[in-house]
Protein backbone atom coordinates (compact mmCIF):
# COMPACT_ATOMS: atom_id res chain seq x y z
CA UNK A 1 0.00 0.00 0.00
CA UNK A 2 1.37 3.31 -1.11
CA UNK A 3 1.00 6.41 1.10
CA UNK A 4 0.85 9.95 -0.18
CA UNK A 5 3.23 12.45 1.41
CA UNK A 6 2.18 16.12 1.42
CA UNK A 7 4.47 19.14 1.73
CA UNK A 8 3.87 21.08 4.98
CA UNK A 9 4.69 24.44 3.30
CA UNK A 10 2.64 24.44 0.09
CA UNK A 11 0.35 21.43 0.59
CA UNK A 12 1.44 19.81 -2.67
CA UNK A 13 2.16 16.11 -3.16
CA UNK A 14 5.81 15.14 -2.57
CA UNK A 15 5.49 11.40 -3.03
CA UNK A 16 2.76 8.90 -3.62
CA UNK A 17 -0.43 9.08 -5.63
CA UNK A 18 -0.27 12.30 -7.72
CA UNK A 19 -3.41 11.87 -9.77
CA UNK A 20 -5.56 15.00 -9.71
CA UNK A 21 -3.53 16.65 -6.98
CA UNK A 22 -1.27 19.66 -6.92
CA UNK A 23 2.45 18.89 -6.93
CA UNK A 24 4.91 20.39 -4.46
CA UNK A 25 6.59 23.49 -5.85
CA UNK A 26 8.88 24.29 -2.92
CA UNK A 27 11.85 22.29 -4.19
CA UNK A 28 11.87 23.86 -7.66
CA UNK A 29 14.55 26.40 -8.47
CA UNK A 30 13.58 29.69 -10.12
CA UNK A 31 15.10 28.51 -13.43
CA UNK A 32 12.75 25.54 -13.63
CA UNK A 33 9.14 26.18 -14.59
CA UNK A 34 6.44 25.06 -12.20
CA UNK A 35 4.63 21.90 -13.14
CA UNK A 36 1.81 22.62 -15.56
CA UNK A 37 3.16 26.09 -16.36
CA UNK A 38 4.62 26.94 -19.76
CA UNK A 39 8.29 27.83 -20.06
CA UNK A 40 8.86 31.54 -19.47
CA UNK A 41 9.54 33.43 -22.67
CA UNK A 42 12.89 35.17 -22.67
CA UNK A 43 12.57 38.53 -24.37
CA UNK A 44 15.73 39.44 -26.21
CA UNK A 45 16.73 43.07 -26.19
CA UNK A 46 17.04 43.88 -29.88
CA UNK A 47 16.73 47.19 -31.70
CA UNK A 48 13.24 47.53 -33.15
CA UNK A 49 14.64 49.52 -36.10
CA UNK A 50 17.68 47.54 -37.27
CA UNK A 51 17.42 44.30 -35.24
CA UNK A 52 20.85 44.63 -33.59
CA UNK A 53 21.28 42.99 -30.17
CA UNK A 54 21.43 45.77 -27.57
CA UNK A 55 21.64 43.60 -24.44
CA UNK A 56 24.37 45.05 -22.21
CA UNK A 57 24.92 48.06 -24.51
CA UNK A 58 23.71 51.63 -24.40
CA UNK A 59 20.09 51.62 -25.54
CA UNK A 60 16.90 53.64 -25.46
CA UNK A 61 13.37 52.42 -24.87
CA UNK A 62 9.98 53.72 -25.92
CA UNK A 63 6.55 52.26 -26.61
CA UNK A 64 7.87 50.46 -29.71
CA UNK A 65 10.66 48.69 -27.84
CA UNK A 66 14.43 49.09 -27.60
CA UNK A 67 16.50 51.33 -29.87
CA UNK A 68 20.24 51.09 -30.39
CA UNK A 69 22.18 54.30 -29.94
CA UNK A 70 22.90 54.71 -33.67
CA UNK A 71 19.23 54.33 -34.69
CA UNK A 72 18.12 56.68 -31.92
CA UNK A 73 20.39 59.50 -33.04
CA UNK A 74 19.72 58.91 -36.74
CA UNK A 75 16.00 59.19 -35.99
CA UNK A 76 16.68 62.44 -34.12
CA UNK A 77 18.65 63.82 -37.08
CA UNK A 78 15.83 62.87 -39.48
CA UNK A 79 13.28 64.59 -37.27
CA UNK A 80 15.47 67.65 -36.92
CA UNK A 81 15.90 67.85 -40.71
CA UNK A 82 12.11 68.19 -41.03
CA UNK A 83 12.05 71.11 -38.57
CA UNK A 84 13.44 74.64 -38.60
CA UNK A 85 14.73 76.66 -35.63
CA UNK A 86 12.74 79.47 -34.05
CA UNK A 87 14.52 82.82 -34.56
CA UNK A 88 13.93 83.81 -30.93
CA UNK A 89 14.62 80.72 -28.81
CA UNK A 90 16.31 78.33 -31.27
CA UNK A 91 13.88 75.50 -30.53
CA UNK A 92 13.17 73.30 -33.56
CA UNK A 93 9.54 73.34 -34.70
CA UNK A 94 7.65 72.41 -37.85
CA UNK A 95 7.86 75.15 -40.50
CA UNK A 96 4.08 75.64 -40.60
CA UNK A 97 4.05 76.26 -36.83
CA UNK A 98 6.21 79.42 -37.11
CA UNK A 99 4.40 82.75 -36.99
CA UNK A 100 5.48 86.12 -38.34
CA UNK A 101 5.69 88.51 -35.37
CA UNK A 102 7.15 91.97 -36.06
CA UNK A 103 9.00 90.62 -39.10
CA UNK A 104 10.56 87.69 -37.22
CA UNK A 105 9.56 84.03 -37.68
CA UNK A 106 9.07 82.67 -34.18
CA UNK A 107 7.26 79.74 -32.56
CA UNK A 108 3.89 80.03 -30.84
CA UNK A 109 5.47 79.85 -27.38
CA UNK A 110 7.66 82.89 -28.11
CA UNK A 111 4.69 84.78 -29.62
CA UNK A 112 2.72 84.15 -26.44
CA UNK A 113 5.62 85.30 -24.23
CA UNK A 114 6.12 88.47 -26.28
CA UNK A 115 2.44 89.32 -26.14
CA UNK A 116 2.47 88.87 -22.36
CA UNK A 117 5.57 91.05 -22.04
CA UNK A 118 3.92 93.71 -24.20
CA UNK A 119 0.85 93.73 -21.98
CA UNK A 120 2.98 94.04 -18.86
CA UNK A 121 5.01 96.89 -20.32
CA UNK A 122 1.95 98.82 -21.44
CA UNK A 123 0.38 98.54 -18.01
CA UNK A 124 3.58 99.59 -16.30
CA UNK A 125 4.02 102.58 -18.59
CA UNK A 126 0.43 103.78 -18.25
CA UNK A 127 0.49 103.26 -14.48
CA UNK A 128 3.87 104.98 -14.21
CA UNK A 129 2.82 107.99 -16.29
CA UNK A 130 -0.36 108.43 -14.24
CA UNK A 131 1.66 108.20 -11.04
CA UNK A 132 4.22 110.74 -12.29
CA UNK A 133 1.43 113.13 -13.33
CA UNK A 134 -0.14 112.87 -9.86
CA UNK A 135 3.23 113.48 -8.19
CA UNK A 136 3.87 116.49 -10.41
CA UNK A 137 0.46 117.97 -9.56
CA UNK A 138 1.10 117.43 -5.84
CA UNK A 139 4.54 119.07 -6.01
CA UNK A 140 3.17 122.11 -7.90
CA UNK A 141 0.34 122.48 -5.36
CA UNK A 142 2.79 122.34 -2.43
CA UNK A 143 5.13 124.82 -4.14
CA UNK A 144 2.28 127.33 -4.68
CA UNK A 145 1.16 126.87 -1.06
CA UNK A 146 4.74 127.43 0.19
CA UNK A 147 5.06 130.57 -1.97
CA UNK A 148 1.80 131.98 -0.57
CA UNK A 149 2.95 131.27 3.02
CA UNK A 150 6.32 132.93 2.37
CA UNK A 151 4.56 135.95 0.89
CA UNK A 152 2.33 136.23 3.96
CA UNK A 153 5.36 135.92 6.30
CA UNK A 154 7.31 138.51 4.29
CA UNK A 155 4.41 140.97 4.24
CA UNK A 156 3.82 140.53 7.99
CA UNK A 157 7.54 141.07 8.68
CA UNK A 158 7.53 144.26 6.64
CA UNK A 159 4.38 145.42 8.32
CA UNK A 160 1.80 145.46 5.52
CA UNK A 161 -0.42 142.92 7.16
Amino acid sequence: METTVFCPDCGGVIAGDRKGRKLCTCALTPEEPRPGMPDPVVHAKVCCKCGKDVDGKKRFKDSLGYWCEACHFSEKREEQAKHVPCDACGRYVEPDKLEDYDGVHICSRCVKERKQEGRKKRRAVSFGSEHRAYEKKTVVTLAVLAAVLLLIILLSWIGFV
